[in-house]
């Protein structure tokens, strides 16, 4: 039994999948895809970019849907309720 309760052990320890885990953040790949997980590259390039082509892109980014996007949004549920109405 002794012997179960050793294997048992090294399958129930979640550190296993860690190990390989633990290299890669100190790698540099991961931190920062941290800071910009959205945006990936981009997200340095915004703060960055405070006047530049970028800035305009940010409203536009994951970040919000599009400014032009907001009064679609309120208008999707009218559309629906106009036949509901009648």
């Amino acid at each position: 039994p002794a012997l179960k309760a050793e294997r048992g052990d090294l399958r129930t320890s979640p550190r296993a999948p860690l190990a390989p885990r633990e290299p890669f953040l100190p790698g540099a790949p991961r931190p920062p895809l941290v800071p910009g997980s959205p945006l990936g590259p981009l997200g340095p390039a915004v703060p960055t970019g405070p006047g530049s082509p970028l800035s305009p892109l940010r409203p536009c980014s994951p970040f919000s849907p599009c400014l032009p996007a907001a009064p679609r949004l309120p208008s999707a549920p009218v559309s629906p309720l106009l036949p509901f109405s009648p």
